[in-house]
């Protein structure tokens, strides 16, 4: 579950959780459909995203489902690897 932190007006923070695919679809500002088409023609906004995710804040299971959603790739052994595919995927060629 991935974590975004929202201040209230008293000056508290509210944490919300929500799936990796849900995280990358509000950062990117489109709908989580969009998101494998956003992955071809504008992966930068999809990394930047990324980018500030710590590896350990979702499952291995919906890392490994936001790898095949987007770009076909078959389960990895570790959020770590899943982190590190998905940034090879995004980086610039």
């Amino acid at each position: 579950r991935c974590l975004d932190g929202a201040s209230l007006s008293s000056g508290n923070m509210m944490v919300i959780e929500i799936s990796l695919l849900d995280f990358l679809s509000y950062k990117t500002g489109c709908k989580i459909s969009d998101l494998p088409a956003m992955a071809k023609t504008d992966p930068s906004r999809i990394l930047h995203a990324v980018l500030g995710i710590e590896t350990q804040a979702d499952s291995l299971r919906n890392w490994n489902d936001a790898l095949n959603y987007l770009f076909g790739i078959p389960p990895v052994q570790s959020c770590e690897e899943a982190w590190h595919q998905m940034i090879a995927k995004l980086s610039p060629r």
